[in-house]
């Protein structure tokens, strides 16, 4: 650990205050931006400055982070071309890759299902797995997530922290602390 790869002296969205937060390379930390319908603005305007998108003073990032976003396949290839879970890894996937039983098994899923016919956690485990093959530093979105599946969501992201990588996380859940990271508190 050295390096920022994300430092913050605190800023504002919309009368909600982010505190001042740093990340180094190897940790996890979680932001929990509360429900409502200020949490799509909060979580957007998040994404887009830790992804690098847009600049702001008060957030410096200096490695960009890499969005887990949910797997959608586009309506005319989904009807002609439906893409299943191994070919998106093989194509998508990058040199790290999860062992198969743990990508396949621990999500209930098989090499040749299909993506357009993935549950919501489904979708955002393979979406996971596909950062994590990658090396990059994680940004992952919470929102939809049942408590039974994001607790195994963020065991996975845990784990690949021990081994190096970086993930934030963000969510709405009201229990979010007993994952035992790192959290934030969005307040106005």
């Amino acid at each position: 650990m050295g390096e920022f790869l994300a430092k913050s002296s605190g800023f504002t969205i919309q009368n909600l205050r982010f505190p001042p937060f740093e990340i180094k390379r190897g940790q996890l930390l979680g932001f929990h931006l509360g429900g409502g319908p200020h949490y799509h603005i909060l979580r957007n305007e998040f994404i887009l400055l830790l992804t690098k998108k847009k600049r702001r003073p008060e957030i410096a990032v200096s490695e960009p982070f890499a969005l887990a976003e949910l797997l959608v396949d586009r309506a005319f290839s989904r009807l002609l071309f439906p893409r299943s879970v191994k070919n998106l890894i093989e194509k998508q996937g990058g040199q790290n890759s999860l062992p198969e039983s743990r990508l396949y098994e621990q999500a209930e899923l098989f090499p040749n299902s299909k993506i357009n016919g993935l549950n919501h956690f489904q979708k955002k485990w393979v979406a996971l797995c596909l950062c994590i093959s990658k090396g990059e530093h994680i940004l992952l979105d919470m929102l939809g997530i049942t408590p039974k599946y994001a607790d195994q969501i963020v065991d996975l992201v845990a784990e690949y922290v021990s081994l190096g990588g970086t993930a934030i996380v963000v969510d709405n859940f009201n229990d979010s602390k007993v994952w035992g990271i790192q959290y934030y508190q969005i307040r106005n």
